[in-house]
């Protein structure tokens, strides 16, 4: 918790005293986010919602332009690799198992779900821990078509890190937000899913209704 809390002054205190080198933790961070399944380890949204706070004000630490685009290359390519793995490697495993969730089948509906979902998934994925460290691999073992994957996948890398870091400049102003700004998140994440879950709800119930 002290690393959260903190975390917009160690962000600042690398930038003051390593320069630069800033930008390249940044990529290395986001590339961890979606190029990693052990992403969800360290607190992406966060480092975003932070570097946001840092980027804007009278004074900034640092560069709007360097921190997004750090960012955004570093998801970018995070995406690339995993769907690489998933691809490669995740199909094989689907084939050689064929019990339980790995199976057959399961590689069946994981085509079908990608081909007729995934442009919204890899577009939402990138906001939500864990799904954005395991929706990139599962595209892979989907064989989501990779001109698509590659367009809607960096859409999403790029709303992500423009709208986290669009948050931190406006709610990073906020002293509560500034100091708690893991619980803030939490708050923040906990209130847009109950928001998500409600509408996909209505939805539901109106199609049933409908019938």
């Amino acid at each position: 918790m002290e690393l959260l809390t903190n975390l917009d002054q160690r962000l600042g205190d690398l930038a003051a005293q390593h320069g630069a080198v800033v930008y390249l933790v940044l990529f290395a961070i986001a590339f961890s986010q979606t190029g990693l399944l052990l992403g969800p380890a360290i607190p992406g949204n966060t480092v975003i919602f932070a570097t946001g706070m840092l980027a804007s004000g009278a004074d900034p630490i640092l560069g709007w332009p360097l921190a997004a685009g750090s960012l955004f290359a570093g998801g970018a390519v995070g995406n690339v690799a995993n769907y690489a793995q998933g691809h490669k490697f995740g199909r094989a495993v689907f084939e050689r198992r064929e019990t339980g969730m790995i199976s057959r089948e399961s590689l069946d509906k994981t085509d079908a779900f990608f081909a007729k979902h995934g442009r919204w998934t890899m577009i939402l994925s990138p906001f939500v821990p864990f799904v954005r460290s395991f929706a990139p691999f599962i595209a892979g073992v989907g064989r989501m078509h990779l001109p698509p994957y590659l367009t809607w996948g960096a859409i999403g890398v790029a709303v992500w890190v423009v709208a986290m870091m669009l948050a931190g400049s406006a709610l990073g102003q906020v002293p509560w937000i500034r100091e708690n700004i893991g619980l803030a998140l939490i708050l923040i994440f906990a209130i847009v899913s109950a928001q998500i879950g409600l509408a996909i709800y209505r939805k539901s119930r109106a199609k049933v209704t409908a019938r």
